[in-house]
């Protein structure tokens, strides 16, 4: 009889090692699902109650692109955690709440109802920030090796940056939302503010995403090399 398979150390530590990486990506593409199923509702909904359509696309959108970019950074970025904590298990699903509520809101009927998306689309960077300060206090240079350790400075330097993002992000949005419910509602050129919203948040990800992905590979690239000091910051 063969002998029954066991679990030894080295291959305990490095599921123990792994776990914080696969968490993050694992938690990350649950909260894509949800918020894709929350998005293919929102637009039915849409359909269904097509008062103010136009701009209630035009917030669909806007929303699909935050999503896109907040999921896009989470994965690029999991591998390179080494320990999990609040900011997994908390922070992660209180944002993925706030980005369920973006298409929740555009669900909602009656003339001028579309303008809720703005109490939603303030709740994101609050979220955002929550968890950027989450895991900054959870990264530890120790948790990694000489070989690797600029990957804590890189790490720190782009949570920060992000923080920073958060709370601009906040003040435009709570300024764009405070305009739109001081206007009438039914104020002619709504949909002209609203496509500069759109090509706005348009142009920041196509200048977000290609950067960061640019630079993530030139600095696993460096890191591969044996420099990872490199020119990535």
């Amino acid at each position: 009889m063969a002998g029954r398979l066991q679990l030894d150390r080295e291959a305990l530590l490095n599921r123990v090692k792994d776990r914080s990486s696969e968490l993050v990506h694992q938690t990350s593409a649950i909260l894509q699902g949800g918020v894709l199923s929350a998005a293919g509702f929102g637009l039915i909904e849409i359909v269904r109650h097509p008062t103010d359509w136009q701009l209630r696309v035009m917030l669909w959108l806007i929303s699909m692109i935050a999503c896109s970019i907040i999921y896009f950074r989470l994965a690029s970025r999991a591998s390179f955690y080494m320990t999990s904590g609040s900011a997994v298990f908390v922070a992660m699903p209180l944002v993925g709440v706030s980005e369920i509520l973006l298409f929740a809101t555009l669900s909602l009927d009656g003339p001028g109802a579309w303008r809720y998306w703005f109490f939603a689309a303030a709740t994101l960077p609050v979220t955002g920030a929550l968890t950027n300060f989450l895991e900054l206090r959870r990264l530890r240079p120790q948790d990694y090796a000489p070989d690797t350790g600029a990957v804590f400075s890189h790490l720190q330097a782009k949570l920060r940056t992000e923080a920073a993002e958060s709370i601009g992000l906040l003040v435009f949005t709570s300024a764009i939302g405070a305009v739109m419910w001081m206007l009438p509602r039914a104020w002619p050129y709504f949909p002209h503010l609203m496509g500069g919203y759109l090509a706005v948040s348009l142009l920041l990800a196509l200048a977000i995403v290609p950067r960061e992905a640019r630079e993530t590979e030139a600095f696993v690239e460096a890191l591969h090399e044996g420099s990872p000091g490199g020119d990535v910051e």
